[in-house]
């Protein structure tokens, strides 16, 4: 009564005209429907009605993309025909369905079709008079059978402008504005009108009903992924050095506020939660990381078995990195030399697009560089040059080592410059290897678009503790001498830890707890052993507990042993332990302050929970 009549009922929360009431003109009828839209929730609204054509403006990102007429299900009279029989012709037509399997839904009878009859003096066995219209709901909508004429090329300018207005008020770049107007074609200030609803999730079918051909799908996919769709992504090969540069880049990114996802040999980690455990680099931990709906950029690291076992898991990637290329892994897989153990890291450099991070003085690797196909090639050296490249058509970055700074150039210009001791993990520049390694995680944060700030941000807050870089150069206190935790499992390993053992800790006696996977050659053991009697001087040796190929558990640790007597090991330095506990504990009971003592994982939570259950002090 306080509106004035007529007036429209309709639910206060609802869609596809259900409980909606229109041009209702007594009081029994909005208490008739009232009732109605009850039924579909508490809130019930009530509106002026306003005379006119029901449009649907779709408004992408501010602007009209579509006009639509929505008109009401009808029938038209042949002067033969009932009623009852044109809705049955009509709901033959093809277009027409159930479910909204078709673009267009079936006429169903109902009461509010008996009420529209009434009003036009019809019932469903009247015949209807050649070409006179029949209405057979209240409303437009198209899942209650309604059709729809495309205006979009006619819609008045002062119309578009009131329906872009009315879009703006919504948090969404596409949004359907029901507009109320006897002509779209004629300006809302002459003809009045009303926009009497915003969706905001818009259902398309009015428009696909009124122009099949219009394509609405292209610019509404476009205006949700501006760019290609693509998770940036960034890949980590190499002998050495995989994991650690792989934390260190997603320590970097982090810092952007961007989640990050990514795979190493300890498991995958989305945004800084670890969701799975274990050796997880290849192409089902990539597959698990690019899925994940989180994730805004990736960070993998991608080994040999990886590759040969289930691919990369991605087709290409912005940035690659191979850090280095070792004799380790050969005459497992079907690869038995260097050169094919390049070929098969290889294809993490051919995968990137953008960026492709090589190691200076890894030949094997400069080889690969006729074959690339990024845009760009960054060599990092461990000196103020690199080689010259000969033929290279993009553009040639370096990150080098000069003066103790790390410098990262993009030809000429210089993008960064920071000194190697500030970044905590290189023990003030003594960790050679993690010098190196913050040089390739440097260059690729580059790669993926991080600014130099933010580069020198997350590099230098990252550090080598269990949290951080899980079982990679861990340095534990609680004992009276410095304990160790690192995955060391190469000649080039034993070679890089000596020499930072002799920098950091001069002078001081070394004691390892020395374990190697049992499926390498008898030359891998020999040059590793070899190499591990000249770094260390007490070994205290016990199996895997996985097994993986040629020898025993128990045949490579004995086998460890008779190499480390053979190289010169006064058997009194030399044990040799059924499980890790007792290896671990008769070590750190033999060690005496002024000692290092160095604790070779196999799974770094296990490690750490044996060592503090010898030493629940342990930190």
């Amino acid at each position: 009564e306080e509106i004035g009549y007529p007036v429209v009922v309709k639910p206060l929360e609802g869609s596809k005209g259900k409980g909606v009431a229109v041009d209702l003109r007594e009081p029994s009828s909005v208490a008739q429907a009232f009732a109605a839209a009850q039924q579909y929730g508490e809130g019930v609204l009530v509106e002026r009605f306003i005379p006119g054509d029901d449009h649907r403006i779709l408004v992408l990102d501010g602007k009209v993309l579509a006009v639509a007429r929505r008109q009401p299900a009808h029938v038209i009279g042949d002067g033969r025909a009932t009623v009852q029989a044109l809705v049955d012709a009509e709901n033959a037509n093809p277009k027409r369905g159930e479910g909204f399997l078709r673009v267009m839904q079936k006429i169903k009878l109902d009461a509010d079709t008996q009420r529209q009859l009434a009003n036009q003096n019809l019932r469903l066995d009247s015949v209807v008079a050649p070409g006179q219209v029949v209405r057979l709901k209240g409303t437009a909508n198209m899942s209650t059978g309604g059709s729809s004429l495309d205006l979009t090329a006619v819609i008045h300018p002062d119309n578009r402008s009131a329906a872009e207005a009315a879009a703006r008020l919504c948090d969404g770049n596409l949004v359907g504005v029901d507009f109320l107007s006897p002509d779209i074609s004629r300006s809302y200030r002459e003809l009045g009108g009303a926009i009497c609803e915003l969706n905001m999730c818009p259902g398309l079918r009015p428009h696909q009903a009124a122009n099949p051909a219009q394509d609405l799908g292209t610019p509404i996919v476009a205006s949700y992924i501006k760019d290609s769709g693509r998770i940036p992504t960034a890949s980590i090969t190499g002998t050495n050095g995989k994991t650690t540069t792989t934390n260190m880049v997603r320590s970097i990114l982090s810092r952007s506020g961007l989640s990050v996802g990514s795979a190493t040999t300890s498991g995958v980690f989305i945004n800084g939660e670890q969701v799975r455990k274990g050796d997880c680099a290849g192409g089902p931990a990539a597959q698990r990381v690019l899925d994940d709906p989180a994730v805004e950029v990736a960070v993998l690291e991608t080994a040999r078995r990886g590759i040969l076992s289930h691919g990369l898991g991605y087709d290409r990637c912005e940035v690659s990195a191979i850090t280095n290329l070792g004799y380790d892994h050969l005459g497992i897989d079907g690869v038995e030399t260097i050169e094919q153990l390049a070929e098969v890291k290889g294809v993490v450099a051919r995968s990137s697009r953008d960026l492709t991070v090589l190691n200076a003085g890894c030949a094997l690797s400069l080889a690969l560089i006729p074959r690339l196909r990024s845009q760009r090639l960054c060599l990092v050296s461990a000196t103020p040059v690199i080689p010259a490249v000969d033929d290279w058509p993009g553009s040639l970055l370096s990150c080098t080592l000069a003066g103790g700074n790390i410098v990262l150039r993009e030809g000429a210009v210089e993008i960064l410059r920071l000194p190697a001791s500030d970044i905590p993990a290189t023990f003030n520049g003594s960790a050679a290897f993690n010098v190196e390694n913050a040089q390739f995680a440097i260059a690729i944060a580059h790669g993926l678009g991080a600014p130099a700030e933010q580069i020198v941000s997350g590099i230098t807050h990252f550090d080598t503790s269990f949290e951080m870089n899980k079982g990679r150069c861990n340095v534990f206190r609680g004992f009276e001498f410095p304990l160790l935790m690192d995955y060391v499992h190469n000649t080039e390993g034993f070679s890089e830890l000596g020499r930072f053992l002799e920098t950091h800790y001069p002078g001081r006696r070394r004691l390892i707890n020395m374990v190697l996977a049992n499926n390498r050659s008898d030359d891998f053991y020999q040059a590793c052993v070899a190499e591990a009697a000249r770094q260390f001087d007490a070994f205290y040796c016990y199996p895997l507990t996985r097994q993986d190929a040629r020898l025993t558990n128990m045949e490579t640790r004995d086998r460890i042993v008779e190499l480390l007597l053979d190289s010169g090991v006064p058997q009194d330095r030399v044990f040799a332990f059924d499980r890790e506990e007792e290896s671990l504990k008769a070590m750190t009971n033999a060690a005496q302050q002024g000692d290092v003592v160095i604790a070779i994982n196999e799974d770094a939570d296990k490690t750490l929970a044996l060592l503090r259950s010898i030493n629940p002090a342990l930190h």
